[in-house]
């Protein structure tokens, strides 16, 4: 900015700073060297002149002396150091440590303390440098230039291929570092699931639940003269309380059929720790053996890792292609011949990011079209295992306790998985107790030839010799040609020793078996798979089967499958089996017809269940026969159904009649149920009633609002429920997933809104969320505008903007064919009114004290003309 001489300059409006020795020496020298040309104005950009006696006298010597150099020649030796001694009495100094600002092309990065050498050497810290520098280059290029771990010079840095610029007027540093040095820029191949933050993540004190399922039954079976009748009762009882985030949780299971009994099925206190990405268990848990080992049910204590917890301690997993662009182009991604994205980029690094791939090999083909129309070409195969962990991620588990219900035998199991990179990952899993001792060790590799899967066992057993187990596991898929086959083979070896240690039962498990498999995609939206396998177990018997399965689309509501498969049976006999199937489901309904047919017997079933559209106490009907004809059947069975959902609760009827024609008498059993299942939710003081809770819930208590007021609630796929006064309760809310919930007041008057329309929610495992909504008076104005010739500003759209100390925000409004608009939720205080369509088209307009909805704001008159 320029400041003549003539222009009054209000100094208190530039921020303070101290104007150093060094400072003054350094315009001194700048003025000197400007030419005629420049004499009429001087350039300010930062400075300023604190407010004491002597820092005026100061200021002035100094435009004194400004006024006499202003005529002075470039370059005249000495010139500057006489002038600085003229004024304070001494030489100049040559050292002396300032505060510089410092710019990257046009943006403020911050200030580093410099000292300055004269008037053109600038040393920095190198630390404050890489600190205001680093967040806008690629990481590590600072170290790699390989600067001085203390203090680096400017001139260092021009050496090093950084063009800076220190400008001596404003005390001042502009770095330009080439493209190549510049941080990337991201963009996002897809939307991933947003993070939540720690700080999101909703728990009250105190909420709890129960989920109950209940029921009975009456059973009536008749068989030659005999008959016999049965009423069992039951009921499931899953209580959870939440307290400080300690969540205990348990199960209660009672039958009143034949021995009536009471069980408590299990007992959970957990705690998870989000910022970690773990959690701690106690009481029922299961024997942290991942996928590798049974994970069988303990009493005792697991700590570990948890998917759900990972985007807090991890991210989500994402690959990243780098490309440097030398001048703006179009850049397209085809991702297994699919366009997944397309944009015109600037010069410079960009990232691409979160990659869609599937397991298989996927084609990655990356286009950049330049400004000639050029376009340049990069062709790549991607092997991915959805499997594999993210790289340096660790997941991990460990656990110990006691078989359930035994106390006794300690048993200690545990986990550990490390991803190596985005193709490689690797883990162990291990089990132990007093006698035993069971581990596994797997590797998983996606290569460009497939992914490959090894696992190798040991086991350890009291009077057992030692175990040992082996797996290798291939698949090929090509994710980008469905034309292509995939195929899949496996070989597994294992003692008998090591199936007692996992408490394989004899004759269970093959000693060694090999499996293939081919799968290919057919025209007209058909598949066939193929499947074989031969193995032995441990007494030497051999198995062999072999399957053939055909699934096929025959419109986009129906679809056909078969399947036939020859195997050779326990007493090696061969035989065969066959089924077809056939489902029609219209989109849009809740129709849906499912016949079944045994190929060899040729017993079928068919089921038919139609419900009216999804709605709240919407009863589904069903009806089945299966076993027909019955002269081929073993059994044939009729069955009659109805469920029904409602908000509070979930109910069910059922009716089965089964015939069984058998020697030397017929025999019939008739089946009717009935059975009920819901929830009971506390939070916050407010009780409510609802379906089963799966994990978190929400209450939305109305009490805010005023009588007869209506409040609409909108939560993504749980769709709009409405409420006047009375409690909704949503039981399908998910533990650490952002939920946007809406409110609404579709018969309020215009003056009443809510204090908050739009609330994100992050809940906590197994917690209840309690949302009361409020309510507030607004004011809401009437105006009708008019042009300069009394004609009405019709359909027009403009913008109301508060003006000085008015609250609220700036809000759109739009004009009838009349003219009139109206503006909610405004405040008294001064309005800027303009329309988009002119610029000139606004005007100042004030709102008064004490005024009441709806407010008229009469006829405003705005400088413009109809046209």
């Amino acid at each position: 900015m320029k400041i003549s001489y003539q222009e009054a300059v209000d100094i208190s409006a530039f921020p303070c700073r101290m104007i150093s020795p060094v400072m003054m020496y350094e315009w001194i020298s700048s003025t000197n060297r400007r030419t005629e040309k420049d004499s009429p104005s001087i350039v300010m950009k930062r400075g300023c002149v604190a407010r004491t006696f002597y820092q005026i006298l100061l200021f002035v010597s100094f435009l004194i002396v400004v006024s006499w150099t202003v005529g002075a020649e470039e370059g005249e030796p000495g010139v500057d150091e006489e002038i600085y001694r003229q004024v304070f009495g001494e030489s100049p100094p040559t050292h002396q440590e300032v505060q510089l600002s410092i710019f990257l092309d046009e943006t403020t990065l911050g200030q580093a303390s410099a000292v300055l050498n004269g008037t053109e050497k600038a040393i920095f810290k190198t630390h404050e440098l890489i600190e205001l520098l680093s967040p806008y280059l690629k990481e590590g290029v600072l170290e790699r230039l390989g600067l001085s771990p203390d203090e680096v010079e400017l001139q260092e840095l021009k050496e090093k291929g950084v063009d800076a610029e220190y400008q001596h007027q404003d005390l001042s540093v502009i770095f330009h570092f080439p493209a190549e040095m510049r941080r990337p820029v991201t963009h996002q191949l897809r939307r991933p699931a947003e993070p939540v933050g720690i700080e999101e993540i909703r728990t009250p004190d105190f909420s709890a639940y129960l989920n109950y399922y209940s029921g009975f039954s009456y059973n009536y079976k008749r068989w030659e003269r005999e008959s016999e009748h049965r009423l069992p009762l039951w009921a499931n009882l899953y209580p959870n309380l939440q307290l400080t985030r300690w969540v205990l949780e348990g199960g209660v299971r009672m039958r009143s059929e034949f021995q009536p009994y009471f069980e408590l099925d299990s007992l959970l206190l957990r705690r998870d720790f989000p910022q970690w990405g773990s959690s701690l268990s106690m009481g029922t848990v299961s024997a942290a053996g991942s996928a590798y080992l049974p994970n069988s049910p303990i009493d005792g204590l697991s700590y570990g890792t948890k998917d759900v917890l990972r985007q807090f301690s991890h991210g989500h997993s994402f690959d990243v292609r780098e490309i440097f662009l030398d001048e703006a182009s179009e850049v397209s991604v085809y991702l297994n011949e699919r366009l997944l994205f397309r944009r015109q980029m600037e010069a410079g690094n960009h990232e691409l990011t979160d990659f869609p791939y599937l397991s298989g090999l996927n084609e990655l083909r990356i286009t950049v079209t330049g400004a000639d129309g050029v376009e340049r070409e990069l062709s790549t195969l991607v092997p991915f295992d959805s499997r594999i962990l993210s790289p340096g991620q660790f997941d991990y588990g460990i656990a110990i306790g006691t078989p359930r219900y035994s106390f006794s035998d300690p048993l200690l199991s545990g986990f550990v998985t490390y991803g190596i990179n985005r193709q490689l990952s690797l883990g162990s899993t291990m089990q132990a107790d007093m006698e035993s001792y069971v581990g596994k060790s797997h590797l998983l590799f996606a290569s460009p030839v497939g992914n490959w899967e090894a696992v190798v066992g040991a086991s350890l057993r009291t009077a057992l010799d030692p175990g040992y187990y082996g797996r290798l596991q291939y698949r090929l898929h090509f994710a980008s040609h469905r034309s292509l086959p995939s195929f899949g083979a496996s070989a597994e070896l294992q003692s008998r020793s090591f199936l007692d240690s996992v408490g394989a039962e004899p004759g269970e498990t093959a000693s060694y078996s090999i499996r293939g498999n081919v799968g290919q995609s057919l025209p007209g939206g058909a598949y066939l798979n193929g499947v074989a396998a031969y193995g032995q177990d441990d007494e030497g018997a051999s198995r062999f089967s072999s399957s053939l399965t055909f699934l096929k689309s025959l419109s986009r509501d129906t679809s056909l499958s078969m399947s036939l498969s020859v195997y050779r049976d326990d007493l090696q006999q061969w035989d065969w089996q066959g089924h077809l199937s056939m489902s029609i489901r219209p989109s849009g309904s809740r129709r849906n017809t499912n016949y079944t047919q045994n190929l060899k017997t040729g017993d079928a079933a068919v089921r038919y269940s139609a419900g009216k559209t999804r709605q709240d106490f919407s009863p589904v009907y069903s009806i089945g026969l299966t076993g027909y004809p019955p002269e081929s059947a073993e059994h044939t069975s009729l069955n009659a159904g109805v469920s029904l959902s409602h908000p509070y609760f979930r109910a069910s009827l059922d009716n089965t009649g089964t015939y069984t024609g058998s020697q030397p008498g017929d025999y019939w059993e008739n089946r009717f149920s009935a059975g009920a299942s819901g929830a009971l939710l506390f939070s916050g003081g407010h009780f409510a009633l609802s379906q089963p809770v799966h994990d978190s819930f929400l209450l939305v208590v109305p009490e805010g609002l005023p009588a007869e007021t209506s409040i609409s609630v909108f939560r993504g796929t749980g769709g709009t429920r409405e409420s006047r006064g009375e409690t909704l309760a949503f039981n399908d809310l998910s533990s650490y997933r952002r939920s946007r919930i809406i409110f609404e007041l579709p018969d309020s008057p215009p003056d009443t809104i809510l204090d908050r329309d739009i609330i994100l929610l992050a809940p906590y495992y197994r917690s209840g969320i309690l949302l009361t909504p409020q309510v507030r008076r607004s004011l809401y104005a009437k105006a009708r505008l008019l042009t300069l010739d009394d004609e009405a500003v019709s359909l027009q759209a403009g913008e109301l903007i508060p003006i000085g100390d008015t609250r609220g925000e700036s809000q759109l409004f739009f004009t009838d064919e009349e003219g009139w608009t109206q503006f909610y939720d405004i405040y008294p205080g001064d309005y800027r009114l303009r329309l988009f369509a002119e610029e000139i088209a606004a005007k100042e307009i004030t709102v008064p004290d004490g005024v009441e909805s709806p407010h008229q704001l009469g006829t405003i008159t705005l400088p413009v003309v109809q046209q």
